[in-house]
């Protein structure tokens, strides 16, 4: 009998371990106040550069490394890949559709030419919703679109060009936050 009354005894011990267990589990899933904070968007960016020994293209890397990282918000993050054309056409061709495939929110391309410009402009076109930014050069009026293609190169330094242009960005990608009701 004693045996018997040891297993129950386990029994009742096991079984209150698993409600507190489910308790603990339940409690971490509600939160408490029953209200939700905000969510963090991810927000995905290709950046196509000359070379990844190329001093200019280490430097656009860096400034875009900072200047979505300073823009980063409770409700928004920024997670940036890189591919590298080694400054052939085709290569950044490549790496631009990669991107699009991917479906990235938006590429930065540091063109390998001015001649080049067009071509990633079709393809950001064609794509149907990925945004562009050319950087580093000015490209001929024809080879931007004010909705998908843009490029705010003013001749500035290198962080201050990026910065300015990572800063439109985010006005195009980033929802306008509507205002609470109750």
């Amino acid at each position: 009998m004693t045996g018997e009354k040891k297993c129950r005894n386990t029994g009742k011990m096991l079984a209150a371990v698993c409600c507190l267990v489910l308790a603990f589990v339940m409690s971490a899933c509600v939160g408490g106040n029953g209200k939700d904070g905000p969510r963090q968007v991810p927000y995905y960016i290709g950046a196509v550069l000359r070379s990844e020994s190329d001093d200019l293209s280490k430097r656009y890397k860096k400034a875009l490394d900072e200047a979505f990282a300073a823009l980063e918000t409770e409700t928004a993050r920024f997670e940036v890949d890189y591919l590298y054309s080694e400054e052939d056409q085709l290569q950044q061709e490549h790496a631009v559709n990669s991107f699009i495939a991917q479906g990235v929110d938006a590429v930065f391309v540091f063109p390998v030419s001015a001649e080049s410009a067009p071509m990633v402009h079709d393809l950001i076109l064609d794509s149907g919703g990925t945004y562009c930014v050319l950087a580093g050069v000015r490209p001929e009026p024809d080879a931007l679109d004010e909705k998908y293609v843009f490029c705010f190169y003013d001749g500035s330094d290198i962080s201050s060009e990026i910065r300015k242009t990572v800063e439109k960005l985010t006005e195009v990608l980033l929802p306008v936050p509507e205002e609470e009701t109750e």
